[in-house]
């Protein structure tokens, strides 16, 4: 950034440079003040924000992580139906890596976030209606679910730098673990109420008319985001520097947040190697009902849930690097555990650990990428993340697909893509000896006194107020809130 005295005397709120294949967008030092906004806009702020992530995790609730049994209903295959949360994904992946032009196109973060959202609610409706009608074309699916993973993946990089912009860097930390709760909260809400409208719906044969109500609730819900995230304000100018190819490729390759991004996608192709294989394993398998299943899934997300303030403490006494190390080694055997038994108990006990593990394992990943991306970059660099991390999550799934189908698509297959994948994270662990800790990354720090401007959105903890918060110049991403994990993996 420039000095203060080299802006021009108007000093315009957003001036665009267009060189060869950069463009980069500055706003004024003026329009990045983030604490002059009043307390009522903050209040207001914080509110709609909050509403934001828990119908938006309503949506995820009820419609994503049913993508794969939607599919299996609809006669798609079990192979096609692990494969329909992972290759839309990609194509996903690469609509999104529109995103940095598009906003500066739109000129604003929340008129493109707002377009991407409403985008992403009406990915639904084709299949409410395919669930209406009884059947689809593998590759309307797989469109349909493509469109809905680029329209959301778009929303995030410039979520972030918008978002970011709005809420005080003191109160980031308590704020968006406040968030995250309300958002496993509703998105556990979500997921249970459309899996007990499929198992009564099974007992009446009326699975795929179900499947068309729910898609439309979620649809709905994401519309209600969507309002939201219109309600917000927006500070002028856009802090915005479009990356080009060969900047981003070098950044991956030599610099302390490209070590970060490589660990976590390696993780991601880890996981993959087993993830979308879990909802057919224990509905074709197991033999499971919906509720059985529903039940599995959920006691993830309650362990979640319930130990966030556990790990919370961790990385404010020890750093969020040791708290990455511990949901880094703790999510390994997670997969394997489930070769040990097919009981029902130890399962749920299996997916408790699970939960817990991968609750430390994303906020460390929060505070991590909290200092890691300077502001100006993070559009261009979360795209290419985006885009990378989908292409190792078809890498992981097709070769867990692949070795599934050379054993046969039985019981053992099962455990054997589980087990593989088990090895896999283990080797990818070892990049995470590579990662530094980003400076204010988890360490503590006195917080200021600040009034209760959240109202009751926001309860600050008695100790927080004259202690301390883990900080960072950068906020969380959205990331690991809402790009959900597979709670079986």
């Amino acid at each position: 950034m420039r000095p203060a005295s080299a802006w021009p005397a108007n000093r315009t709120d957003l001036i665009c440079l267009r060189a060869s294949k950069t463009v980069i967008s500055i706003a004024s030092p003026t329009s990045r003040v983030e604490s002059q906004a009043q307390p009522s806009t903050l209040r207001h702020n914080l509110l709609a924000i909050r509403a934001d992530g828990a119908l938006h995790s309503a949506m995820v609730g009820m419609g994503e992580n049913y993508f794969a049994p939607f599919a299996l209903a609809i006669g798609v295959g079990q192979a096609a139906s692990g494969l329909v949360t992972t290759v839309p994904l990609f194509l996903g992946a690469v609509l999104q890596l529109l995103a940095p032009r598009g906003v500066c196109l739109a000129g604003s973060y929340r008129k493109w976030v707002v377009l991407c959202a409403a985008l992403q609610a009406l990915s639904f409706a084709p299949l409410a209606y395919a669930a209406t009608v009884g059947a689809i074309h593998p590759a309307g699916l797989f469109l349909a679910i493509g469109l809905y993973w680029g329209a959301g993946m778009a929303t995030m990089p410039a979520w972030n730098t918008w978002v970011g912009r709005l809420v005080p860097t003191r109160l980031r930390s308590r704020y968006f673990a406040l968030r995250t709760r309300t958002s496993q909260g509703a998105l556990l809400a979500g997921f249970l109420l459309a899996g007990c409208a499929l198992q009564a719906a099974a007992h009446w044969n009326a699975v795929l008319i179900t499947f068309a109500a729910v898609f439309a609730l979620a649809m709905i819900s994401r519309l209600g985001s969507a309002a939201c995230l219109a309600r917000q304000t927006e500070l002028r100018g856009l802090h915005h520097h479009r990356l080009a190819t060969k900047d981003i490729v070098a950044r991956f390759r030599g610099s302390s947040e490209g070590r970060l991004l490589v660990y976590l996608i390696a993780i991601q192709a880890s996981v993959q190697v087993s993830g979308p294989y879990f909802a057919p394993f224990m509905l074709k398998q197991l033999h499971l009902p919906y509720a059985g299943y529903a039940a599995l899934v959920s006691v993830s997300y309650i362990a979640k849930i319930a130990a966030a303030p556990l790990w919370g403490r961790v990385a404010q006494r020890h750093g969020a690097r040791a708290l990455m190390w511990c949901g880094g080694l703790g999510v390994i055997p997670i997969a394997s555990l489930w070769v040990v038994s097919r009981s029902f108990p130890y399962l749920m006990l299996v997916q408790t650990a699970s939960g817990v593990c991968w609750s430390a394992y994303e906020l460390a990943m929060f505070l991590l990428l909290f200092d890691a991306i300077p502001e100006r970059d993070r559009v261009s660099m979360l795209t290419a993340y985006n885009f990378a991390n989908s292409l190792a999550t078809v890498v992981g799934s097709l070769g867990g697909g692949l070795l599934l189908a050379a054993l046969g698509q039985n019981y053992g297959a099962y455990l054997a893509v589980f087990a593989a994948s088990s090895v896999c994270r283990l080797v990818s662990v070892t990049l995470l000896m590579r990662v530094p800790t980003p400076a204010g990354a988890g360490n503590a720090q006195a917080a200021p006194s600040w009034p209760a401007v959240a109202g009751r959105s926001l309860r600050v903890d008695p100790a927080v107020r004259g202690g301390s918060l883990a900080s960072g110049r950068h906020e969380p991403t959205r990331l690991a809130a809402e790009l959900v994990e597979s709670n079986a993996a």
